[in-house]
């Protein structure tokens, strides 16, 4: 019996001190003592298996205690890590305290945007390590390069003046951070479609556009939405580059689409009342309606210009523009008016909606529109 239970145990695969274990066992034990049958063999084989299982238990908790342990050193050495890093930001403070990320609501002043992340750029030197930062929201962007030594230096980010020379160095989606010498020593954001910087849009009426000279002046809404850029920015835009064309594209309750373009478009500065001068050639199917507008001067309700000498244009029409004189006759255009909803101004408001006149006259309001301009080609 002894030695079918030998080679039964042998058949169950224990290692080599299991069957050390159990030969002590038959060894010290008799045939009379105990029936090593088939079923006792098998016993000893359960009772086995479970002190196996027992062991491999004891050994996923060493696995875990040892895991802790890594753990442990792991963020212990991320903590150091920190600590250099917090070092280094202390050799210069104002060019690396903490980046702010925020949305930025409609305050009604000029158009929001959102700012910058820090990221990291690859360098042609492996012993340099390139960020680019946007410190503060109030701040231009930095360039900043940290050396093998460990020190840090950063200047201005070099920045282009239109969306044709943006790339992702200045851009976050398709909103992008402009600077021209025109506007001066501050940069600013502009919305970029393709190569075409968008200086108007409206979408859906979310943002009133009748509003006072200086909100004309700097800029208002959401660049993702519904925004007029500013008169400041677009006399900047238009002027580094010479006259830049402009790409008017507007479509109609009916989702019909009309176009305009000019090839010469430029307006003056604040102190010529953003006076627009000749827009150029004229193409497309919306018909021409801004002839009227040359060589005539921003108004707004606040702030009248327009050359009709008893009204103020703006007021009557409920918007801010380029007027003349805003008679019913002339084939005028009206794209900061009210939004209608319908697309239909009340009979008595005709002529105060986003109105393109060639397109569908001044009983009709459009449901989109967006101005945009780009460098002569």
């Amino acid at each position: 019996m002894k030695c079918f239970v030998h080679i039964f145990i042998l058949f169950l695969g224990f290692n080599c001190h299991e069957i050390k274990t159990i030969a002590v066992f038959l060894n010290e034990t008799n045939d009379s003592d105990i029936d090593f049958s088939v079923s006792a063999a098998l016993k000893i084989g359960q009772e086995i298996i479970k002190l196996r299982l027992e062991v491999m238990d004891l050994n996923m908790d060493k696995q875990n205690e040892s895991l802790s342990e890594i753990r442990q050193i792991i963020d212990e050495n991320f903590t150091k890590i920190f600590d250099m890093l917090k070092q280094i930001q202390g050799q210069d403070k104002q060019q690396l305290e903490k980046v702010k990320i925020k949305n930025l609501a409609d305050s009604g002043n000029e158009a929001t945007h959102m700012p910058f992340s820090t990221t990291e750029l690859t360098s042609q030197n492996e012993a340099e390590t390139i960020f680019r930062y946007d410190i503060q929201e109030k701040d231009e962007p930095k360039m900043c390069k940290l050396n093998s030594k460990g020190n840090l230096i950063c200047s201005d980010l070099l920045l282009p003046t239109m969306c044709s020379d943006s790339n992702s160095l200045n851009c976050v989606n398709s909103q992008c951070r402009v600077k021209n010498s025109i506007y001066g020593s501050k940069s600013f954001w502009i919305s970029c479609d393709g190569e075409w910087t968008v200086i108007q849009r409206r979408i859906n009426g979310s943002v009133n556009f009748y509003r006072k000279w200086n909100d004309y002046k700097n800029g208002f809404g959401d660049l993702d939405g519904e925004f007029w850029l500013g008169l400041d920015k677009l006399h900047s835009l238009t002027t580094i580059h010479g006259p830049v064309e402009l790409y008017v594209e507007m479509k109609d309750f009916h989702d019909v689409w009309k176009f305009a373009t000019y090839d010469s478009f430029s307006i003056d500065n604040e102190a010529n009342k953003y006076f627009m001068n000749d827009p150029g050639i004229y193409f497309g199917n919306a018909g021409d309606s801004l002839r009227y507008s040359q060589r005539e001067k921003f108004s707004t309700y606040d702030s009248d210009n327009d050359s009709n000498n008893s009204i103020n244009c703006a007021s009557l029409r409920e918007g801010a523009w380029w007027y003349f004189r805003c008679n019913t006759s002339d084939p005028y255009s009206n794209l900061n008016g009210r939004y209608y909803e319908t697309g239909l101004p009340p009979d008595d408001k005709t002529y105060t909606g986003i109105c393109w006149k060639t397109f569908h006259g001044g009983n009709n309001s459009m449901k989109f529109v967006q101005m945009k301009i780009r460098a002569k080609k």
